[in-house]
This record gives structure tokens, C-alpha cells and sequence, in this order.
């Protein structure tokens, strides 16, 4: 979780085609969306050990306390999912970084 900020940072710095005057703010506005997206997709994924840690329950006798909780729901992680990828990221992303057109 560390390492994909700071990997997506040094590949927007380091890219030939983002303008030298935009380089710093494009390269610390993908490293916040990365970071992000990953807590995102983890969830929607419903990997096992962040349902744990979510609900608090990591003994293996509690191994299904997390599906009784309310605080993982498969439905609202395909949702939000959907719409921070096809909503949230391009329109923040035209706010902070304006217009894309040469």
C-alpha cells in the first residue's frame, strides 16, 4: 500500500509526455487516485484479511463474522467501484488538473 503511490508518483515525474510546468501536481494527484483505487478494488474484491481487519474479528472460529456486521457488502463495493472509476476519477481529475487538450 506504501509502495503504489510512491511507484505511481515517480512514473508521472518521469514520463516524457506530461509538460515540465505539470509534472509535480499530475504526479501527486495519480499517487493519491492510486492509493485510493487500491482500497477501493481491495474492497470491492472482498479479499478475506481486509474484511477481517474491516469488522475487527481475526480469530479463525470468526472466520464469517464479517458477512453479519453490515460493514462489507459485495453489492455496495461493486457500486462504489463503478462509480469512482467511470465517475469520481475523471471529474476530479478535470477539476485539479484541467483541460487535456493539446
Amino acid at each position: 500500500m506504501v509502495l503504489t503511490p510512491v511507484w505511481t508518483y515517480f512514473a508521472v515525474i518521469d514520463s516524457p509526455t506530461t509538460p515540465p510546468d505539470k509534472k509535480q501536481k499530475r504526479a501527486i494527484f495519480h499517487a493519491v487516485i492510486a492509493l485510493i483505487s487500491l482500497v477501493i478494488w481491495v474492497y470491492a474484491i472482498g479479499d478475506i484479511l481486509f474484511k477481517s481487519w474491516l469488522c475487527g474479528c481475526y480469530a479463525p472460529a470468526n472466520s464469517g463474522c464479517y458477512d453479519l456486521s453490515g460493514r462489507y457488502s459485495s453489492v455496495l463495493g461493486s457500486v462504489i467501484l463503478i462509480l469512482y472509476t467511470g465517475l469520481v476519477v475523471p471529474l476530479t481529475e478535470r477539476i485539479f488538473l484541467g483541460d487535456n487538450k493539446p
